[in-house]
């Protein structure tokens, strides 16, 4: 796919690795997501959370409505990674993390660590919860919003059909968001697919 901007062509540029993709998304959170989000990546940051010998790579909080915030388990991959055995086992896991109020407890707790040890992070937290407790906050989203963000460069056919076709409850945890670079020279351009805001 190609994007024509006045004279200038932009082409697509795949992205090289689940790592260049999760760089992308995470220096350009706030216009992919909203300005009323915070984005946590995890891979640095987390020590005892493990879902399921799974760590997701980050934690995306909608503070957009904040009646009814929103919150995300996310986790990227790439459209050349096999559904099989890659990406189902990792959703699953996620969502039969969800399902005990142990399991969201303990996030809540890993969650309020990660954010205790970044003042920038409490800060931000902070200016949009006031006086209400951090940790509250965590317990509360962690139990009222199990959401699990899927971020991939591309469509994926067996990804979608198993969204609409399982069973089981992937249709009312996985979101899936696709994320496309195209470049043309030193100018880059990204195509977001549903735009998350809406």
């Amino acid at each position: 796919m190609t994007i024509l901007q006045g004279t200038k062509r932009f082409v697509e540029s795949q992205f090289d690795s689940e790592p260049d993709l999760e760089k992308l998304v995470r220096s350009q959170s706030k216009f992919l997501f909203g300005k009323d989000t915070i984005f946590v990546s995890t891979k640095r940051k987390l020590k005892g959370l493990v879902m399921g010998n799974t760590i997701p790579d980050g934690f995306l909080f909608d503070l957009t409505v904040k009646e009814n915030p929103g919150f995300y388990l996310v986790e990227f991959e790439l459209q050349t990674h096999p559904f099989d055995n890659h990406i189902l086992p990792q959703i699953t896991k996620f969502i039969g993390f969800f399902r005990t109020s142990a399991s969201q407890n303990n996030l809540a707790k890993d969650l309020y660590s990660i954010i205790s040890a970044d003042a920038a992070l409490k800060s931000e937290f902070k200016k949009y919860l006031g006086n209400e407790e951090i940790f509250k906050f965590l317990q509360d989203i962690c139990e009222n919003s199990q959401n699990i963000l899927l971020v991939i460069d591309g469509e994926k056919a067996d990804l979608s059909d198993h969204i609409n076709n399982s069973p089981s409850d992937w249709g009312k945890f996985v979101n899936v968001l696709k994320v496309k670079r195209f470049t043309n020279e030193d100018e880059t351009l990204v195509s977001v697919e549903p735009d998350f805001m809406d």
